[in-house]
């Protein structure tokens, strides 16, 4: 609606919109057509609507006829007149909502396919050739109902938005940090992990600094144990004020120092899908097949201090790393039904490892190890930082490929770690290959 001509949009908001989305670091998604504010207002499913005429003919035959006509005059000479007419807004101001209408934009009567078939549609066509939508994001309350959900899905896309997770001086308990969806019906709707700057706000009426305040909510869902993603959410309208704009850029230089691999949206989105759906098979002895993981690539071993990957059973592995008490293993993306085993710590030092991931900005994905080196594709936003353990010391070459090209660099490994740094960001994935060309020699 902010960039249909027909609505209110302008030849301007359309440019902008498109330098915006050529990014090629920009995910384009919808936040739908005419931004409904409270969604199930707009639910015509049987229940719902069974639910609306009796609460109607309750209001009525509970007063009689005379009666629910009095109950009808004097609510419209209050401003709230109680309709029985099942248009779509016709009765809004009856209804007891936070909002003083159901949505931004009534310029067209509210269609679902308009809003999530339409406006991606309308968005896509602002693409550059190869780019497609990826995501809808609810608008308003971010309530959607069950049949939206759908529509979302049926596209192929992913869907987030709602939680609003705080845990700060204000919000003092994992109470107020809120799960990583909600089904609805028998769809799940994602919620964005952490909240924008309107509840920092007081709805943007106030405090405009607020949102600075996102630090201490991170820090708390991060330790003792993590529970939660580092997410900036936040509107285009903080750069009306100097205030806001400077939280949001507090907020972005603490997401530059902090030790994070920036992923999508729709990537997170999986990634929470996965959680529902991923099963782990029992194959053995502290072994499992993991299967239907969507975006699940990693999987967390509470209590795991003296555990580690057993390399010569699991397959599909391309790194782990122990943090405050448990296990992280990350999965290779290229391999459908990874195994994951486990041995004690003192059996696993006395072998000779291949070569693993211990941390990385980038994700690493068709992992192909060997005694003196490995390959593999990267890809990720930023410049590439990774670390590896390596089972010889030593000069190793590393050769990056892009697009068929190539370029070489040399780096040593100290303790068994080695680490690669890359310089330009890997948005399409980059194939790596790192070899041992001079063992170091032991004393």
């Amino acid at each position: 609606g902010d960039l249909d001509l027909d609505w209110h949009g302008t030849p301007e908001t359309l440019r902008i919109a498109r330098q915006i989305l050529a990014l090629s670091h920009v995910e384009a998604g919808s936040h739908t057509y005419s931004h409904p504010l409270d969604w199930k207002y707009f639910d015509v499913s049987p229940e719902v609507s069974a639910r609306r005429h009796a609460r109607r003919r309750g209001r009525r035959t509970s007063l009689g006829p005379t009666g629910g006509r009095w109950l009808q005059a004097v609510s419209g000479w209050l401003g709230g007149a109680a309709s029985a007419d099942d248009s779509p807004e016709a009765d809004w101001s009856g209804r007891d909502s936070v909002y003083d209408r159901p949505r931004s934009y009534q310029i067209e009567p509210f269609r679902l396919d308009k809003e999530i078939e339409g406006s991606v549609a309308f968005v896509q066509g602002l693409l550059p050739h190869g780019k497609k939508v990826e995501v809808v994001q609810w608008s308003g309350d971010t309530s959607p109902f069950a049949a939206a959900l759908v529509a979302v899905r049926e596209l192929g896309l992913r869907n987030i938005n709602g939680g609003d997770s705080r845990f700060d001086v204000e919000y003092p308990s994992y109470a107020w940090v809120s799960p990583l969806g909600l089904r609805v019906g028998n769809e799940l709707q994602i919620y964005a992990s952490n909240s924008n700057e309107n509840t920092y706000t007081d709805l943007w009426t106030s405090r405009f600094f607020g949102f600075q305040h996102l630090k201490t909510t991170i820090e708390n869902t991060e330790h003792p144990i993590r529970v939660k993603p580092f997410n900036v959410y936040y509107h285009m309208y903080s750069g009306e004020r100097l205030a806001s704009l400077n939280a949001v850029l507090a907020n972005l230089e603490l997401a530059e120092q902090s030790e994070l691999a920036p992923i999508t949206t729709s990537g997170y989105a999986a990634v929470v899908s996965g959680f529902f759906t991923t099963k782990l098979e029992p194959i053995g002895d502290d072994a499992w097949r993991i299967s239907h993981r969507d975006g699940i690539e990693t999987i967390r071993f509470d209590h795991a201090d003296t555990r580690s990957v057993d390399w010569e059973r699991s397959r599909g592995v391309v790194g782990q790393r122990r943090l405050k008490g448990s296990l992280y293993v990350a999965l290779d993306a290229a391999v459908v039904e990874p195994v994951v085993a486990l041995i004690e710590r003192e059996l696993s030092t006395e072998r000779i490892e291949p070569p693993y991931l211990i941390e990385g900005r980038w994700r690493v994905s068709s992992l192909e190890q060997g005694p003196t080196g490995f390959r593999c594709d990267v890809q990720g936003f930023g410049a590439g930082s990774m670390t590896w353990r390596v089972p010889v010391d030593g000069l190793y070459e590393i050769t990056e490929t892009r697009r068929g090209a190539s370029r070489t660099a040399q780096v040593r490994s100290r303790d068994h770690t080695l680490t690669v740094s890359r310089d330009r960001a890997a948005i399409q994935p980059v194939q790596l290959s790192i070899t041992l060309r001079e063992a170091r020699e032991t004393p």
